[in-house]
């Protein structure tokens, strides 16, 4: 029994990793992606969208990153994409990765072995076949079994340097500041275009937040170069750091 479960979680890994070869460089269990050295020309930082896709922010925040020639990283819910396929291709056809953030939001940690890999594939299916192999924990939440499963699924897990707190709702001048000033060389930077489970039930609206990113897009496009996460491991060695600092929920981790 163990030999048939070791040997089909290895053919998944391998299905998965095999036609992106820059990520036989994947990290080892208990590591997670966490920036890039600063040392391109222009500097790149690399937005990330969480919880999506929805039917209105989703296209609204493609139309933004086309005006300004950038692109973005979006983990997607399972069953979020599975409502909005033709959107799904749409984010894909322009560019933008699409990465896998579980089918129902779950919390990888307090969730059964079982549960954890129905997570993970069914949620490969839904993003199928535009996903990346790239995972985002919901809530950042992580134990060594989880992110052992999502290892054999053949994921590079992807953490963040910054976020703006946008679960929580604020006027859209201050996330655009609070967005500023997340810019660095190399940042990693978690944002919402869709919210699972708020917490405050007025930041379901994502108005604000985009018109945050319009501002940021506006006055920043031209001094840096807003790239995927595929494009970060691609072209260079993205710094890796254990689990228990690059997503640790007790911390610092938000709830997306």
């Amino acid at each position: 029994m163990l030999l048939l479960i070791l040997a089909f979680t290895g053919a998944l890994a391998l299905a998965h990793v095999a036609p992106f070869p820059f990520l036989f460089d994947v990290s080892m269990p208990g590591q997670v992606v966490w920036r890039m050295p600063p040392h391109r020309d222009p500097p790149a930082v690399y937005l990330t969208f969480d919880d999506g896709p929805h039917p209105v922010y989703t296209a609204q925040i493609l139309d933004l990153l086309r005006q300004y020639r950038s692109r973005a990283t979006f983990f997607l819910l399972g069953r979020h994409a599975v409502d909005q396929r033709a959107l799904v291709a749409q984010i894909a056809a322009a560019g933008h990765a699409i990465g896998n953030h579980t089918f129902n939001h779950a919390r990888m940690p307090e969730i059964s072995r079982w549960q954890r890999w129905r997570e993970l594939w069914m949620a490969r299916r839904a993003l199928s076949p535009y996903g990346v192999p790239l995972f985002r924990p919901p809530y950042g939440g992580q134990s060594y079994g989880s992110r052992l499963d999502v290892f054999l699924f053949g994921y590079e897990v992807t953490g963040w340097t910054s976020h703006i707190e946008d679960w929580v709702a604020q006027p859209a001048t201050q996330l655009a500041e609070r967005l500023r000033q997340q810019l660095h060389p190399g940042s990693i930077i978690l944002l919402h275009d869709r919210l699972s489970n708020p917490r405050d039930p007025a930041a379901v609206d994502r108005s604000p937040l985009i018109e945050a990113l319009a501002t940021v897009l506006r006055l920043s496009h031209t001094t840096y170069g807003f790239v995927t996460v595929p494009e970060l491991i691609r072209t260079g060695r993205p710094v890796r750091v254990p689990i228990w600092k690059g997503c640790s929920a007790r911390n610092w981790m938000p709830p997306g």
